[in-house]
């Protein structure tokens, strides 16, 4: 046989009844779960029948999906243990470098793909003022501040940096969607930094 051959879904009558056909006629059945459709795949050929021969020469797999909408998303934010910061304005503590844990290691996303960054927001009025790859509060307003972390696809940068101004809600929702408009995932965790007021310079003057 020469050609492109399609198999019906439900296969082709057959006097082997313990065949393994993707359940749904889906191939992503036979993948595990969340891993990508690329990799290698194996096409097990079986002769049933007597008196005929033939072989087979080569064969295909192509993802009719394509490569983008076939993309499975790494992104993992882990767990914060910063422990909540309070202090002055322009005190160094309030510049922290948190790292993210993860229960497993191997949850890690590819630095080499992923980024990660730390999304501030002002819990004044719930919006977002800053994302990046540290935490610098040292001239912020007083206020307090929920600091999270954002594992994402790198090359969705631009998508993420659109989130600063709006509504962390508005991210939440976008993320917990069907189709968020990047590739991210947040801590499981967050935590606070309170900026205080500077105290005012006090001078005295004493007569003797």
């Amino acid at each position: 046989m020469v050609g492109d051959w399609t198999v019906p879904c439900g296969g082709v009558s057959s006097t082997q009844t313990d065949a393994v056909q993707a359940p749904g006629c889906d191939l992503d059945a036979f993948n595990v779960a969340s891993h990508p459709v690329n990799g290698t795949w194996v096409l097990t050929v079986t002769d049933i029948c007597a008196n005929d021969s033939g072989q087979l020469v080569t064969w295909s797999l192509d993802f009719a999906c394509g490569p983008l909408d076939c993309f499975t998303c790494a992104a993992n934010g882990g767990a914060l243990t910063q422990p909540d910061v309070e202090a002055c304005r322009l005190d160094p503590a309030l510049i922290q470098f948190p790292f993210p844990t993860y229960a497993n290691p191997l949850d890690m996303p590819n630095p080499a793909e992923y980024s990660y960054d730390f999304v501030v927001v002002d819990d004044s009025n719930g919006e977002i003022v800053g994302i990046n790859s540290t935490v610098n509060l040292s001239t912020a307003d007083a206020g307090t501040y929920t600091v999270c972390g954002l594992s994402y696809y790198s090359n969705h940068a631009g998508d993420v940096m659109s989130f600063i101004g709006q509504s962390y809600l508005s991210l939440l929702v976008d993320l917990g969607s069907a189709s968020p408009s990047f590739c991210g995932d947040l801590s499981d965790n967050c935590y606070t930094v309170t900026v205080l007021q500077d105290s005012p310079i006090t001078e005295i003057e004493e007569d003797l």
